[in-house]
């Protein structure tokens, strides 16, 4: 998913109909809005707090045939594999901590506008929001025929932890652990290497200081130079 400006809501594919049209997602309001695809002007909302799973796949697939386009299209049939939650059992989604979402919409946008920065200066792709981690992240190719490249963004957290945090991760992973010097990362960055091996930043400590998004350029740019020396040799 896409960031879209002015509404700040994350949205997917644009996709064909009578009319052209997306769905997004405003993380702050917990609703669903069904865009029309060229001007990106909402033409149905789905307020999510209350609202099942399937009671939000009913809507969806109501404003997809109301546009023309062929539900059959559309499929809840992944590729890849969600962990098992009670929302997809019919838990009804909740919306009572609204400063939590309002959080973490923040995070998102912040992120989003570092990324930007980041990314401009790279060959690399724009930075998306990818479904099965739900991670907004982009890729940096360094050298496509060896298969090396940087994959760097924002997790709203996970089992790793418990909070959103910045990742930088070299690919191919480095055989030698020594290569991973925390001094070599800005701020209160580490290396992580359980599972996967990336530079982390957490919420917990760049959001404790007053220049945030220079204390989060400046880890962003140490880790990606840290990546490329190791993978450079």
């Amino acid at each position: 998913m896409e960031l879209l400006r002015p509404l700040n809501v994350w949205a997917g594919a644009v996709c064909p109909g009578k009319r052209s049209w997306r769905l997004a997602l405003d993380f702050s309001a917990l609703k669903y809005l069904f865009l029309d695809g060229e001007e990106h002007t909402p033409l149905s909302e789905f307020d999510l707090h209350g609202q099942t799973f399937e009671e939000a796949r009913a809507w969806f697939m109501r404003q997809v045939i109301g546009a023309g386009a062929e539900p059959e299209a559309f499929s809840t049939v992944l590729h890849f594999e969600i962990t098992d939650n009670d929302y997809a059992k019919g838990r009804p989604f909740n919306r009572g901590n609204q400063w939590a979402f309002s959080g973490l919409a923040q995070h998102f946008l912040t992120a989003h506008e570092a990324l930007e920065r980041l990314l401009a200066q790279k060959n690399a792709g724009d930075s998306r929001i990818w479904p099965h981690h739900f991670d907004l992240g982009a890729l940096i190719t360094l050298d496509s025929e060896a298969g090396k490249s940087v994959g760097l963004g924002l997790s709203p957290g996970d089992g790793s932890y418990n909070e959103p945090y910045y990742y930088v991760s070299p690919w191919p992973y480095p055989q030698e652990s020594g290569v991973l010097r925390d001094e070599l990362l800005a701020g209160e960055g580490f290396w992580h290497t359980e599972g996967f091996t990336a530079a982390i930043l957490k919420a917990s400590d760049y959001t404790r200081v007053e220049q945030t998004s220079g204390y989060i350029d400046a880890f962003l740019e140490s880790a990606l130079q840290a990546c490329e020396d190791i993978l450079n040799g």
